[in-house]
């Protein structure tokens, strides 16, 4: 297994940042017990800062090529809360909650040579999730 530490692709924000909005709809809300709000029957856009681990897998060794059967796993913090546009925020309530999470997602297509250009699609397969963590409060725990 060979792991490469804060990768930072922009494609992997970009796919990360779509995956993020599509899931976290689902895992943060009402019902928990510090929720965040989102805007309600609308994309909402999740700006973040993350840190990834590459885990190069896909066959013994490692082949140093991000591509499929490769994961990404790694932490990410929460730094705003938008429409699509921008136009319209709810990251005011970023000042009392934080939110933090881990993840591990899967390359599903696509090649990236970490030196060099190129593109990956990503996935949620079997064992992959997205966690999310809401604290409050003045350590915000």
């Amino acid at each position: 297994m060979r792991k490469l530490e804060g990768l930072g692709t922009k494609g992997l924000a970009t796919a990360v940042a779509l995956i993020l909005t599509l899931a976290v709809g689902g895992l943060i809300g009402p019902a928990e017990a510090a929720p965040v709000t989102l805007l309600e029957g609308k994309i909402t856009k999740l700006k973040y800062v993350n840190y990834e681990n590459w885990l190069d897998i896909n066959v013994p060794g490692g082949d140093g090529i991000i591509n499929d059967g490769d994961k990404f796993e790694g932490i990410l913090k929460v730094e705003s809360i938008t429409n699509v546009s921008g136009s319209v925020s709810l990251s005011a309530q970023l000042g009392a909650k934080e939110v933090t999470g881990s993840f591990r997602i899967s390359v599903i297509g696509g090649a990236i040579v970490p030196t060099g250009a190129g593109h990956v699609d990503l996935g949620l397969l079997s064992g992959d999730f997205f966690k999310f963590f809401v604290g409050t409060g003045a350590t915000k725990n």
